[in-house]
């Protein structure tokens, strides 16, 4: 049967070269020190990357790395048999486990064809089946139309098709191959050694709905899931993609069949025959060995040994996919061959106060530490240096910092061991930076972060002053569900601010009583590390009012969370301050628009989500009437729109006798209203994309209805044309990117088109239709987006067409395409 490995089509289609060593680690037997030795543990695998990790010591295997490095290589002998000075509960917070479970070797697997593929392809009766296709589809794309722009999507794949079938490594060829052969063809292999079905190829080569496929798989992975284990142990269904491999490798080995046709029929064989059902827990997360050991079998290797099959072969950067598939960064040719730390660079953070360290000091100190950086009296002969040259260790942070953001490979790497090296000597800075980089990075796990975890505690343990050290040790506490330590450590940070605010002199307390910010701020602070600003005391009164506020410990947050608001004026804290208070209340609205006005993006999305209601939604859904007139009567100007609406224009009473024309008036004055009420709704909703650096889809939403609902206000008060036209042109833009953007919310995704499909019933919907058509191909473009310019002058000149029934003439737009 196909394997599960060979139909499941990578989103960005990225065809994985298939490569492996000689030796087949899969099914090797393991090496073990006694005849009774559970498998899976006291072994050695060749690959020094792929050692198991045993508990209590202190060399478990790293994860990601916390800060961007290079590939990394082996310590020194001498390294790794230098005694641990740290003690050996640490192995009690990292999370490890044995990396194999079952060790039995994978049934049905054909290992000739997975390093040969010519044994895959198996075309003895048939050689020139390759030649044959590749030909029909150089006829197919000889005789493709041609078109002036991007290709079609039919050349495409057709192109795709041919360097499938070209590269005999490539993932999809054999699936071709199969398919070509047809029922009765020989035995196809797939990379991995696994025999071909030919009826489910044909399956996979239908068209089919991404939903209709995805729905079947997921009824029966929640079926399987069910079987495997005993009632009510099973993890989450939405953690498939972490047990689903090891659940089927298990079946596989107990049923005796090849891995990639165990699914649903054979889970409810294997729950017939009566084998014991898992327990909860077991089972449900991947080791690091099982996780390479599941990209082996579905074909993810890292070294190629056969050479190119013809001369259809395709280049590509071989470094490249080795260092990904190996979870390292890529290092490129440009940043190998770029120069090392300039010395201008350290002239420059010196002047601007990124590092305190002389520039030729700093160089001084690293050209001797790094020989020994990889050694294991690292961190003594760092100690020496900054004792030598009258350098503080902590200040070595910065540097480090620095030396991460060099382009070469080599700086970083340097700058990476020497924030390690500083942590083991005793830097609480270097700590710090590391720790809160990894918890950033959901990196806490590796090895190399063991021991500044240790520093760490053990510092707030020994009574540190540093509220940094006690905000983020708190942090790592409430991640661990210990709320209480977590509370404590938040409480002796806010405790430090007032005990440095009662020694302090008179005339510091005289100058924060007339207003001025004195003495609030941790002496540690240093407001050039993004750290030092993300753990400060504001941090530590609004972590404890989380706590407080979801009833994890006693007290009241919204004390915690004034004092953050108030006396530290920060936006975070003014926007939880409102959450606590009802929604649309005049509380929350003070609150909420003190932290919209200082920058928080969620405060501008709910500022400007409040003035897009309409009237009827606004008596529906903000009960406090100061909200309401604050709302609709907002005097907020707006040049663009504030200065043209003063008085309407003589059409606008036409065709109204002389009592009618008060009641005009006052109609007027609402819709100009309810334009500049818009008007800012889009404002805030910019302001918010501006901040987050991004447009989300619910922006697109939520500017096609405020474009639109705008045009109907401006054709109702008989303006200008071009401005109503330009107004349906914009919303049926944003309409147009949201309903073709493919990541969009199912929810967001309906109620859009419910509300779209109301446009479509609007007189002026096929004229603005035609104007974004024409905007889209002629207007010119600037900086990749489209020259409003352009379109306004546009929509002057056809100012005197009457309203919805303007059409783009297109016979000279295809005139031009065609010379």
């Amino acid at each position: 049967m196909v394997s599960e490995s060979s139909i499941k089509l990578n989103s960005n289609k990225a065809k994985r070269r298939a490569s492996s060593s000689s030796e087949d680690k899969e099914n090797k037997k393991p090496k073990t020190q006694a005849n009774d030795a559970t498998p899976g543990q006291n072994e050695r695998r060749d690959d020094p990357a792929e050692q198991s990790t045993v508990h209590g010591s202190g060399e478990s295997k790293p994860e990601e790395p916390i800060i961007p490095s290079v590939e990394k290589k082996e310590e020194p002998e001498e390294s790794k048999k230098l005694p641990n000075p740290y003690p050996e509960t640490w192995s009690q917070e990292s999370d490890v486990v044995e990396e194999t479970r079952d060790r039995r070797p994978t049934p049905g697997r054909n290992h000739a064809a997975v390093t040969d593929p010519k044994i895959r392809d198996n075309l003895t009766d048939d050689p020139d089946l390759i030649t044959r296709e590749i030909a029909k589809i150089d006829e197919l794309i000889a005789k493709a139309p041609r078109r002036k722009g991007p290709k079609s999507a039919y050349l495409k794949d057709l192109e795709y098709r041919r360097e499938t079938w070209a590269d005999a490594n490539d993932h999809f060829h054999p699936l071709y191959v199969c398919f070509a052969k047809g029922p009765n063809g020989s035995a196809t292999y797939d990379d991995n050694g696994f025999e071909l079905d030919y009826h489910k190829v044909a399956e996979w080569m239908k068209p089919k709905t991404v939903a209709t496929r995805f729905d079947k798989q997921r009824e029966e992975e929640k079926e399987m899931t069910t079987i495997f284990w005993e009632a009510g142990a099973a993890p989450r269904e939405s953690d498939w993609m972490e047990y689903g491999d090891l659940i089927r490798d298990k079946v596989s080995k107990d049923l005796g069949i090849p891995w990639h046709k165990v699914w649903l029929k054979e889970f409810q064989d294997w729950e017939s025959r009566g084998f014991q059902k898992a327990k909860r827990g077991e089972f449900a997360k991947m080791t690091d060995g099982e996780r390479k050991r599941s990209l082996l079998v579905r074909g993810i290797r890292v070294h190629t040994k056969y050479p190119p099959s013809d001369k259809y072969v395709r280049d590509r950067p071989a470094d490249e996919l080795v260092a990904r598939q190996l979870g390292r960064q890529y290092v490129s040719k440009d940043e190998r061959n770029s120069p090392r730390m300039p010395t201008a660079v350290l002239l420059s953070a010196r002047k601007d106060g990124r590092i305190e360290i002389r520039p030729n000091l700093v160089t001084r100190i690293m050209r001797e530490f790094e020989p020994v950086m990889k050694k294991s009296n690292s961190s003594q002969t760092l100690v020496e240096l900054c004792s030598a040259l009258g350098v503080e260790l902590d200040k070595l942070t910065d540097v480090g910092t620095l030396y991460l953001q060099s382009k070469h490979p080599a700086d970083r790497l340097l700058g990476r061991n020497l924030l390690l090296s500083a942590s083991r000597a005793g830097s609480l800075a270097a700590t710090i930076f590391l720790v809160y980089s990894a918890h950033s990075q959901q990196s806490l796990n590796a090895a190399e972060l063991v021991k500044p975890r240790i520093h760490l505690k053990s510092s707030v343990q020994a009574g540190t002053t540093n509220v940094q050290a006690l905000v983020l040790q708190g942090i790592l506490y409430r991640d661990r569900k210990l709320y209480k330590e977590a509370a404590s450590c938040f409480e002796k940070a806010i405790a430090l601010a007032g005990r440095k605010d009662t020694d302090d002199s008179r005339f510091v307390k005289f100058l924060r009583w007339i207003g001025l910010d004195i003495g609030l701020q941790d002496p540690n602070l240093d407001k050039r590390r993004p750290q030092d600003l993300a753990l400060d005391q504001v941090e530590a009164h609004i972590q404890l009012a989380t706590l407080q506020n979801n009833h994890q410990i006693g007290g009241e947050g919204s004390e915690n969370l004034k004092i953050a608001a108030l006396e530290y004026d920060d936006p975070r804290a003014y926007y939880m301050l409102a959450s606590v208070n009802d929604q649309y209340s005049y509380e929350w609205l003070q609150y909420m628009m003190k932290a919209a006005a200082s920058g928080y993006g969620s405060a501008m999305e709910e500022i400007a989500d409040l003035l897009g209601f309409s009237e009827e939604e606004l008596k529906k859904l903000v009960p406090d009437q100061r909200v309401q007139d604050w709302v609709l009567e907002s005097p907020v100007h707006w040049p663009r729109l504030g200065d043209h609406f003063h008085w309407p224009g003589s059409s606008y009473f036409s065709g109204c006798t002389y009592q009618d024309i008060p009641h005009r008036l006052t109609r007027y004055r609402w819709a100009v209203r309810t334009l500049r009420r818009c008007d800012w709704a889009v404002k805030w909703h910019e302001a918010a994309s501006v901040r987050a650096q991004k447009n989300s889809r619910l922006d697109n939403f939520n500017y096609a209805m405020l474009y639109w609902r705008m045009a109907d206000i401006l054709e109702e008060i008989k303006r200008p044309l071009h401005l109503v036209r330009y107004y349906r042109a914009s919303s049926l833009a944003n309409a147009r990117h949201l309903e073709r953007s493919r990541k969009v919310d199912k929810e967001l995704k309906k109620f859009s088109e419910v509300e779209f499909r109301l446009f479509e019933q609007h007189h002026m919907y096929r004229e603005a239709a035609e104007i974004l058509d024409r905007w889209m191909a002629e207007g010119p473009r600037v900086e990749a987006s489209m020259n409003i310019s352009w379109l306004l002058g546009m929509l002057r000149s056809i100012d005197r067409v009457p309203a919805g029934t303007w059409r783009w003439n297109r016979k000279r737009v295809q005139s031009n395409v065609g010379r």
